[in-house]
């Protein structure tokens, strides 16, 4: 996404995803919905972290997949 900020409709988008989900899935007690929180906890996320993260979803996709492809049996 090359055209980040408020005045791109998708990257809205997707931020907009990204914090319902932090307050819709995660259920974390001591998270508040205060924009400098979370804005602040993006800060401390690295680029290694995210990278971790996202090949951790990509192998348990792999397996899901796997699992789903199996015949039964």
């Amino acid at each position: 996404m090359k055209n980040e900020g408020r005045g791109n409709p998708e990257y809205m988008a997707v931020l907009t995803e990204v914090v319902r989900c932090l307050f819709r899935q995660l259920h974390h007690p001591k998270l508040t919905m205060d924009a400098r929180q979370i804005t602040d906890w993006f800060h401390h996320v690295s680029l290694e972290e995210v990278q971790e993260v996202m090949e951790k979803i990509e192998a348990d996709q792999r397996q899901s997949n796997a699992a789903t492809n199996q015949p039964s049996g």
